[in-house]
């Protein structure tokens, strides 16, 4: 059950860092996009992850 959480949430911030990767990479090639938002949510998407990976590492240490 846990396991099958841990997956599905994982697949999320998977599906959420690639569109916030095209964002970021939008925002590279778009001199007047909003550099703060994308920003913010690359923060939120990187503390995601690690809150994932540390979840999975005491799971499995």
């Amino acid at each position: 059950m846990l396991e099958r959480l841990a997956d599905a949430r994982e697949a999320e911030m998977v599906d959420t860092a690639a569109l916030v990767h095209q964002w970021a990479r939008d925002v590279i090639d778009d001199d007047g996009a909003d550099l703060r938002f994308v920003a913010e949510q690359l923060a939120e998407a990187l503390g995601t992850a690690l809150s994932v990976a540390e979840l999975r590492g005491e799971r499995l240490g």
